[in-house]
């Protein structure tokens, strides 16, 4: 009899704890170099060679000994001849009286009597004669032995992704090939009979497998190897089965839904019966109903059902499980302050994770709530960034500063659109245009209906709102709505059925003009 209740809960850093200590780290294995992008290195990697590995010009010119060149000036020109060879500076000859130059390229070797070089464009030549007119210090645009990377010095510690540039420092160094973490491998299985595959037409209490494939990705992404092995029904045998073929040749298995405590979850009690149940709970939101287990020595775990709950465990679990495994950690979140425009209320107990959009108005950069609802895999879409708030919080208050962490490193803070409704005709039009136009705007969505979207324009938690008036009622209550509760906007009336109330942020874009025009098109 199923109890109905998470009984192993645990908070959520104590499970990353737990699936950084049953994650193993994988063996090494060499590739070459030239192959090695996104890899991650197994041991410390050392230059082969010097770079560069001679004396060499930094710039097309001549190649000349410094202490010859200490007369010259423009009242006084010195001639040098072009020389094959001239004795070493310092050395036994150098008081001979000899001068010359010899001519380089960028990247040439030098001979071992010169010590600077001349830029050509600061030279006269005549014939086999070089005319200068100032002196040159020695070691004047030369490059010398190591200079950028000594023999035998530290190239990349273990654990390091290896990037596009790193290539480039590797080769240049000798180093062909490199050891590597052999990639870890996640076999993904989804649980339930209500499941069909892409490419099938759901009916009625069917729904499309998409988690599996999200997933995978964020494994790849991660630098592992994500497989789907199908989907099994919801039944206790057939899960027990697939469980114990997945842990076989796997450095991970990850079982989508059945982990809850509902009537037909039965991938506790398989885990349970299978391995070791190290915590069934942790208290966060969304994914509340994660699992960690062992099974026959592979770490497994339970993901909620729910897409955005399915993403938070991966992001919180999984991630951590696949960088251990690869002799590393997750690169730091990267975190910037904004302010809270109306009140968040949060339950305690859970440390919760917030998707929300940033908005940058006169005020500076402000958090817009998206919605909760832990089935809306559209919110991961259109979310900026990560409002993280502590288990032993209520929410933060209007005014308030807090932290978020931005989801995609390269996001331009406040280079989002933010419309307080959901998508309609004329959005996607004017999302089409923004993109078209190569505003580096995008666009997102609050899903916000009625008075609620009219106050994410007065709060300034949206730049725009946009309904549909095939209801004259309607489109006149919208109007007095933005006129009793968000002065200072601009309410536009379309011929093609649509009310846009922009918002008075609006003028502080440079898309501004072109925006106000679109949405006036045709009017």
């Amino acid at each position: 009899m199923k109890s109905g209740k998470f009984l192993q809960r645990v908070p959520l850093e104590r499970a990353r704890e737990l699936v950084r200590s049953l994650a193993r780290v994988t063996e090494s294995e060499d590739v070459a170099t030239e192959d090695a992008l996104g890899r991650f290195t197994a041991q410390s990697v050392f230059a082969r060679f010097a770079s560069p590995h001679y004396r060499a010009s930094a710039m097309d010119g001549i190649a000349v000994r410094a202490a010859d060149t200490s007369r010259a000036s423009a009242e006084a020109p010195l001639e040098l001849d072009e020389v094959d060879e001239l004795p070493e500076p310092g050395g036994a000859s150098e008081g001979s009286g000899a001068k010359g130059c010899i001519a380089v390229d960028t990247g040439n070797p030098l001979p071992a009597w010169t010590d600077a070089v001349i830029r050509i464009e600061d030279t006269k030549r005549e014939g086999v004669r070089y005319r200068i007119v100032q002196p040159v210090s020695a070691g004047k645009d030369i490059r010398e032995i190591g200079e950028d990377v000594a023999a035998g010095a530290l190239l990349f510690g273990p654990g390091h992704r290896i990037r596009p540039y790193d290539i480039g420092a590797l080769l240049a160094t000798g180093v062909d090939s490199v050891p590597v973490r052999r990639l870890p491998r996640v076999a993904v299985f989804a649980t339930g009979t209500e499941i069909v595959e892409p490419g099938g037409d759901p009916g009625p209490g069917q729904v499309i497998e998409f988690n599996s494939r999200m997933l995978t990705a964020l494994v790849s992404q991660w630098g592992g190897i994500g497989s789907y092995g199908g989907h099994i029904d919801d039944e206790p045998e057939a899960l027990e089965r697939a469980l114990l073929e997945s842990v076989t040749g796997s450095d991970a298995v990850c079982v989508i839904a059945g982990s809850s405590a509902g009537r037909k979850d039965y991938t506790v009690e398989i885990l349970a019966k299978a391995g070791t149940l190290h915590a069934h709970g942790v208290d966060m939101m969304p994914g509340k109903p994660a699992a960690i287990a062992e099974v026959g020595g592979v770490p497994v775990i339970g993901i909620p059902g729910y897409p955005v709950s399915a993403y938070a465990v991966y992001r919180e679990l999984v991630q951590a499980l696949v960088y251990r495994s690869l002799g590393s950690t997750p690169d730091p979140v990267r975190t910037l302050p904004a302010t809270v425009r109306r009140r968040i209320v949060s339950r305690l107990g859970v440390e919760e994770l917030l998707r929300v959009c940033l908005i940058k108005d006169h005020r500076g950069l402000s958090v817009a709530a998206l919605p909760r609802g832990a089935g809306s895999v559209t919110t991961l879409v259109r979310a900026d960034a990560i409002l993280r708030i502590p288990a032993t919080c209520e929410g933060h208050d209007a005014g308030e500063e807090v932290t978020v962490e931005l989801l995609e490193t390269g996001t331009e803070p406040g280079a989002t659109w933010v419309i307080a409704g959901k998508p309609d005709p004329l959005s996607a039009r004017l999302e089409s245009e923004l993109r078209s136009a190569g505003s580096g705007l995008r666009v997102s969505y609050l899903g916000r209906t009625g008075y609620d979207m009219v106050a994410a324009l007065e709060s300034g938690e949206a730049h725009t709102a946009i309904v549909s008036v095939a209801d004259a009622g309607a489109a006149q209550n919208f109007e007095a709505l933005v006129a009793e509760h968000a002065r200072g906007a601009e309410v536009i009336n379309r011929p093609d059925g649509f009310v846009a109330a922009v918002g008075s942020a609006l003028a502080l874009l440079p898309e501004a003009s072109s925006i106000r025009q679109r949405l006036n098109a045709e009017n």
